[in-house]
């Protein structure tokens, strides 16, 4: 688990196509880990696991 803190901000505007824009900003000031990392045998049947699809991600960009 991971703890950020900081300051937040939220942006908000209208496009050039008259469609409501918004974005979300967080500047960190501190992160804290909680908890143990994984052990390497771990990790990498994790990855594998991850990237074994045969189907690409359907992503607009």
């Amino acid at each position: 688990m991971i703890e950020l803190s900081g300051r937040m901000s939220v942006n908000a505007w209208i496009g050039g196509n008259n469609e409501a824009r918004a974005a979300l900003v967080f500047h960190v000031g501190n992160i804290k880990l909680h908890g143990r990392s994984q052990s390497s045998k771990q990790a990498n049947n994790t990855t594998a696991a991850l990237t074994s699809d045969a189907n690409p991600d359907d992503l607009p960009f």
